[in-house]
């Protein structure tokens, strides 16, 4: 490596590089050397500065003498050069190497030696220093303390130096900083005259001690070693406070570390309000963990920020939470089946108290008319489906000042019958509610009819419709085995439009050919009848789902004369084959594809 180099390396291992008011640099690649741009600053073009690291140094004839220099220049390469200004008389002695940050001497005689060191830049300009080195018969030797790798910032290291001296004794000491880091301007030595003395370091980074001992010829011995200072962290600590609502999470901004060290973390909360369970950050050991505030109030933190060295730095961190209005806790998705009431329970939390509740049906399938929960007011309530499907139930919480907030729900009907066969008609829902009559609402009546294979006529014992089957008036069908499990039976029967109605078979006998038929009872001032029906087959296909059925329509029937009567409208819907696991449903529409539909004279006196 030459010189020049050298040189260079050492300039920037010890000074920054001064950008702007470097010599190089200063114009872009297509700017005009004739024009100076005028938001470049005059930067004056300064001479080289050396440093000689010892004023003196006391060895002896034939011992190797290390004698060093630091310069530097804004961003120029210097030449650097040694010479032996002055020697005894006699002496040959010489220095080596030249071109370098240091050199070395051999006295070969008593006397003092004078090595002179320059440093020039490219434009001529120098500066030089010098060290004297005494070459004494016997100078006292320095024992230095060893190295010390792990000094705190701010905390006193003691410092423990001896001395020997072969034909005199040891009558002082000096402690001295040879070398600082940048930015060190209070580092200390002190007591600087006593073998025992505490050094206190002010920055980071490598300080070089230098120890001399004195003897009663005024002979000096020097060693030097080197103090490591470890410090905290710096953290750029949050002057802002942070705001967020209550019972929302709220995640902490990451500290800057500003010299990029790798640091572990532990945050802990170390106040917050009267009224808060104090809850804790999460995760504790994450740069930017999340809070979330459970009341009102100031909340303060501590983060903890611990480097690789073991030393640890800390910020607070405040947040205030601000009031935020209920959140109401609904229950969980709920499975069941048509006409099974089940009990919600729901509940609410709050900055303040959860004063006030309400329930709402806020969808329901196609064909359902039932009520929605009841009460509509107070923590609990009960709700019963109507027909298979799902509903969503909404579930609103009032607190203590008004403020509310919702959550929302479905409950699940799913079949639990071998066949399920339900029938609705002119949706939306209009259902004539006594004393309101046509045509502000609708009050017609439409009938479900099965009718088992058995049977050579409809309305008959072998026909499950209201006349004979109604379980909600205690009407019942035997069909087929002794008990009720392959008994037909109708649990809704309305006579108000819409519906629904529907005709259950827990377990249908296998091979049976079961009939679907729909009857327009009586108009009732409310026109022709728009009707859908939908067929369930042990159609259960997991946890809290139904699968999906067969439907048929909308058809519309007719009552010509307005009343019940012979001409009145019957829709054979379709046929359902039992199997023993599940159904084969067929439409009975005619071969054209229209509706195969008739009169309640026809299907009276046969199928």
């Amino acid at each position: 490596m030459n010189a020049a180099h050298i040189s260079t390396v050492v300039l920037l291992a010890i000074v920054p590089f001064a950008g702007c008011g470097a010599k190089s640099g200063l114009w872009e690649p297509e700017q005009d050397a004739d024009v100076v741009r005028e938001d470049i600053p005059d930067v004056p073009d300064l001479p080289p500065e050396v440093l000689c690291l010892d004023d003196e140094l006391w060895t002896a004839p034939g011992r190797r003498t290390v004698v060093e220099a630091r310069a530097r220049d804004e961003g120029d390469t210097l030449a650097l050069t040694w010479t032996l200004a002055a020697r005894p008389a006699g002496s040959t002695a010489t220095l080596a190497p030249l071109r370098t940050w240091y050199t070395v001497l051999v006295p070969d005689l008593l006397g003092d030696y004078l090595a002179r060191f320059q440093a020039t830049d490219r434009a001529g300009r120098s500066d030089a220093c010098q060290t004297v080195v005494h070459a004494v018969n016997n100078p006292p030797t320095a024992l230095c303390p060893p190295d010390v790798a792990d000094a705190r910032v701010g905390v006193p290291v003691p410092l423990e130096g001896d001395g020997d001296d072969a034909d005199g004794r040891i009558v002082g000491f000096e402690w001295s900083i040879r070398e600082r880091p940048e930015g060190s301007t209070s580092a200390a030595l002190v007591p600087p005259d006593e073998a025992s003395t505490q050094f206190t370091a002010d920055v980071e980074g490598d300080y070089v001690i230098r120890f001399e001992v004195i003897d009663d010829n005024g002979y000096r011995g020097q060693c030097i070693f080197t103090v490591t200072a470890v410090g905290a962290p710096p953290l750029d600590c949050p002057e802002e406070i942070l705001t967020g609502p209550t019972r929302r999470p709220l995640t902490i901004p990451a500290i800057p570390v500003l010299n990029g060290d790798a640091v572990t973390w532990m945050w802990e909360l170390v106040s917050w309000p009267p009224t808060s369970a104090g809850p804790a950050p999460t995760p504790p050991d994450a740069a930017s963990p999340t809070i979330t505030p459970d009341k009102p109030g100031r909340y303060a933190l501590r983060a903890t920020a611990t480097n690789a060295r073991g030393m640890s730095s800390e910020c607070e961190v405040l947040i205030d939470a601000t009031p935020s209005g209920p959140d109401a806790i609904c229950p969980a998705e709920t499975c069941t089946v048509p006409l099974n009431t089940i009990t919600l329970t729901g509940s609410g939390i709050d900055d303040g108290a959860v004063v006030g509740y309400r329930w709402e049906l806020t969808t329901r399938p196609e064909g359902s008319s039932c009520d929605p929960p009841s009460p509509a007011w107070g923590a609990t309530s009960e709700f019963t489906p109507d027909v298979a499907g799902t509903y969503r139930i909404t579930l609103t919480v009032t607190d203590d000042e008004g403020n509310t907030g919702s959550c929302a729900f479905d409950v699940v009907a799913v079949p639990s019958e071998g066949l399920r066969v339900e029938m609705f008609w002119n949706p939306p829902d209009r259902s004539c509610v006594y004393p309101a009559r046509p045509p502000s609402c609708d009050a017609s009546d439409v009938d479900l009819h099965l009718l088992h294979p058995s049977a050579t006529t409809w309305f008959g014992n072998f026909d499950c419709y209201y006349g004979n089957c109604n379980a909600s008036g205690g009407a019942m069908l035997s069909w087929d085995a002794p008990g009720r499990q392959d008994d037909p039976r109708l649990d809704l029967d309305d006579v108000e439009g819409y519906g629904p109605e529907n005709i259950n078979i827990d377990e249908p006998v296998v091979g049976h050919e079961y009939i679907v038929g729909v009857h327009y009872y009586y108009a009732d001032g409310s026109g022709d009848a728009r009707v859908h029906v939908k067929v369930y087959c042990a159609s259960t296909s997991g946890e809290c789902e139904s699968g999906p059925p067969v439907e048929f329509g909308p058809v519309t029937l007719r009552d010509p004369y307005e009343g019940p009567g012979n001409d009145n409208e019957f829709w054979r819907v379709a046929a359902i084959t039992w199997n023993g696991a599940t159904c084969t449903v067929r439409s009975l529409a005619n071969p054209d594809g229209t509706p195969n539909i008739t009169t309640y004279s026809v299907v009276a006196s046969g199928r």
